[in-house]
């Protein structure tokens, strides 16, 4: 499980600061009926930072540590990580993509070869 956890933090470096914050906000916001909003909101900046690293966008300020959850057994990091996987599998590409053009409006303008 730590190997999620440290794959997750390594994200970070292509998150905007501020996307966990959106991510819950954009979560609070939605028509889903979310069984577990906290973990929809850390699949919603999962998936929204996956894009950023497609597209090479590595920010120049990291974003913020997502919150610590006192899971105090593997049992609880495993639930845990299920519940984030099924709201991550729920998540519409378009709403990683509304997202990170929100948080991040560089991200949406066009790309030119160079």
């Amino acid at each position: 499980m730590h190997t999620l956890t440290d794959a997750v933090e390594q994200l970070r470096d292509y998150a905007p600061p501020g996307l966990f914050y959106a991510a819950e906000d954009a979560v609070e916001e939605s028509a889903e009926d979310w069984p577990n909003p906290q973990a929809a909101a850390e699949a919603l900046y999962i998936k929204t930072a996956l894009l950023a690293v497609t597209r090479s966008q590595r920010t120049r300020c990291s974003s913020e540590p997502l919150p610590g959850k006192p899971l105090t057994t593997t049992e609880d990091e495993a639930r845990w990580w299920a519940q984030v996987q099924h709201a991550y599998a729920s998540i519409p590409p378009r709403q990683a993509e509304e997202l990170l053009a929100t948080v991040d409006p560089k991200s949406a303008e066009p790309r030119t070869a160079g």
